[in-house]
């Protein structure tokens, strides 16, 4: 039985309450065109989606490419219940728990040791080193502000580019997304730069921006 190369990608981006009601349908068009051109480069990999399921970009990425076919890893800061303590409406702990139960691997950090030991940034912190640790592309729905903390969306995506992921750059305020450029190409042949090349071509690069930075 021959075993599929997979391909990660990770999800990083804005709880509702950082992105406008009216940017939503755009953002899920983009999420979509993203998607497909990862899908039509990656030829038959096994395509696994990075989430931690907050509300907001998480879960909406996270919708778009279970409807896809995709994997989904998911990587939570907490166990399930101290984490639906994050959100405060009985909908949104349910929609938590069925998409935790509907993916396929679950890893839960020990955030609450976290908490005791350093702080009350550390689990995120942690959870987004673990989203990216394996990802060959990064999802950043990011509203183009520094870093409020630690494991936040524009440090998540810096971390990415430090270790040499790609990132792919849905701006929340208005239209386009762009890859970021990293600091050196993938090397010529490997199947990162086959990714860089078709993402470059059909979104566009910009540079890092320096807000896009860590906490």
């Amino acid at each position: 039985m021959t075993t599929l190369p997979v391909l990660c990608v990770a999800v990083t981006g804005h709880r509702p309450n950082q992105i406008a009601a009216s940017q939503w349908t755009r953002i899920r068009r983009e999420v979509t065109a993203i998607l497909e051109a990862i899908e039509n480069v990656s030829g038959k990999s096994r395509r696994v989606l990075n989430s931690s399921l907050a509300e907001g970009a998480d879960r909406v990425v996270t919708a778009i490419a279970v409807k896809r076919g995709w994997s989904v890893h998911v990587v939570l800061p907490f166990g399930l219940a101290r984490y639906a303590r994050d959100f405060s409406t009985k909908p949104s702990k349910a929609a938590l728990a069925r998409q935790v139960k509907a993916a396929d691997k679950v890893t839960m950090i020990d955030g609450e040791r976290l908490e005791q030991k350093i702080d009350s940034d550390a689990p995120y912190a942690e959870a987004g080193r673990v989203l990216i640790s394996n990802a060959d592309i990064t999802i950043c729905i990011w509203n183009g502000a520094p870093p409020k903390g630690p494991g936040g969306t524009a440090e998540v995506a810096a971390l990415s580019l430090a270790r040499g992921g790609l990132v792919i750059w849905i701006p929340a305020i208005k239209g386009g997304a762009h890859l970021i450029a990293p600091a050196r190409p993938p090397r010529a042949g490997s199947r990162k730069r086959k990714l860089f090349d078709a993402l470059s071509a059909r979104f566009g690069q910009v540079q890092q921006p320096p807000e896009m930075r860590c906490a």
